[in-house]
């Protein structure tokens, strides 16, 4: 990941871990010309309050949060996971506050956090360290039922090297046999074990992703725009930019392929690309240096140009298969869904058969009262979304049966 301030650039790369997405204006002047970033100051980010916020449930603290250098994948000795830690909460002042001790709109809020994880890339199937000591157990008293409190406990949910997933199932096994009521608690669960199983951030893992000092990416930006030395013309609708086939051969199997072959791109360098110029210039500096001058926008009218801009730049690196490009923009992609940009995001995810771009789109819509009253109407989205749609909120009908057929 590029983690260094550049002058009035747009970060938008591949963070370390995959899912999380990053897409941050950075300062101008906020470092040093060709200084290098400080590992120490890298290792000094403080990630404990996003971890606090996940444990108290405060979704108001994250939701606006930039979380791009948070790994929502990784392991705590104390919480687990960013999953699990919204589940079994944290002790403050001898007291637990989590999902069973809250109230219902404090649930309603670690419910939002769940959706928000799993929409920046956690997976629900990643286990707390071996040696999480977070274990719980639950019980629900009155004044008069303090002398059965021990029996009344529930056996003990186990933390360490369990997943987010069997957490969550450990603790329904454990309220639906308790003798209190745990209803709330139950209901609470199920809406989460049925986000856990839409979730299609399987396997994902770390990406491969290293601090650089800021020389390095001005050194590959002076390339790009070094013209002397371009030998590629992309044809763009009628306009033209120059590229150097050793830097897009050597990301792109198809593109060094086509550079290799007798055919007319192979002997001439020429390629007709159905892009738009903007489009294919903001690829080509995503290509060499990992981020862009384009001052994207997010929530504003000129957001919707910005949407258009990273769905054609990522159709483009898409067919290229230019995979580490791909994973970037359908990063930037998720994180700025709205219900204005879901429908085109969400028809190109399922087209490109992006399955964590479509597993964040299921999770967005799934909290969504807008796209699902779009969807009551029924005139608002592709077929494609409107079918994923129907299986998110559980709505699908029943295939036609099939016409019996005969041997011949």
């Amino acid at each position: 990941a590029i983690l260094v301030p550049l002058d009035a650039r747009v970060r938008l790369t591949a963070p370390a871990v995959a899912g999380t997405p990053l897409l941050d204006k950075i300062p101008r002047g906020s470092a040093s010309q060709g200084g290098a970033t400080s590992m120490a100051k890298l290792e000094s980010v403080d990630n404990e309050w996003i971890w606090s916020a996940l444990a108290l449930g405060k979704i108001d603290f994250l939701k606006e949060a930039d979380l791009s250098h948070f790994n929502w994948n990784q392991q705590h000795a104390v919480h687990g996971t960013p999953l699990i830690v919204v589940l079994i909460g944290k002790l403050v002042n001898n007291r637990v506050h989590c999902c069973v001790s809250c109230n219902s709109s404090q649930r309603a809020d670690r419910l939002q956090l769940i959706k928000l994880g799993l929409a920046q890339g956690a997976d629900p199937h990643v286990k707390a360290p071996p040696d999480c000591k977070s274990d719980r157990y639950y019980w629900k008293l009155t004044e008069e039922d303090k002398p059965e409190q021990e029996r009344k406990k529930t056996a003990t949910v186990k933390v360490a090297n369990a997943s987010a997933l069997t957490v969550a199932m450990k603790m329904i096994e454990e309220f639906q046999d308790a003798a209190a009521d745990w209803k709330p608690e139950l209901e609470f669960l199920a809406s989460v074990m049925k986000l856990f199983a839409a979730c299609r951030n399987v396997g994902r893992g770390p990406s491969q992703s290293l601090p650089i000092c800021v020389g390095v990416v001005e050194s590959w930006d002076r390339v790009l725009n070094d013209m002397n030395s371009a030998d590629v013309v992309l044809s763009c609708n009628g306009n033209e930019l120059k590229a150097h086939s050793l830097v897009l051969g050597n990301c792109s199997k198809v593109l060094h392929a086509m550079f290799s072959s007798s055919l007319r791109e192979g002997s001439s360098k020429r390629i007709n690309v159905h892009v738009d110029q903007k489009a294919m210039k903001f690829l080509l500096e995503l290509i060499y240096t990992g981020s862009s001058s384009e001052a994207l926008q997010d929530g504003s009218a000129e957001g919707n140009d910005d949407q258009e801009l990273l769905l054609a730049a990522l159709d483009q690196a898409h067919q290229w298969q230019i995979d580490h490009v791909v994973d970037m923009l359908r990063q930037a992609l998720a994180k700025q869904l709205s219900p204005e940009s879901f429908a085109s995001v969400c028809e190109v995810g399922l087209r490109l058969q992006l399955p964590e771009l479509v597993s964040a789109c299921r999770n967005f819509a799934s909290g969504s009262k807008p796209v699902r009253e779009k969807f009551d109407d029924g005139r608002h989205y592709p077929k494609p979304v409107q079918a994923m749609l129907a299986e998110c909120f559980g709505l699908i009908k029943p295939s036609a049966e099939k016409r019996a057929r005969r041997v011949l």
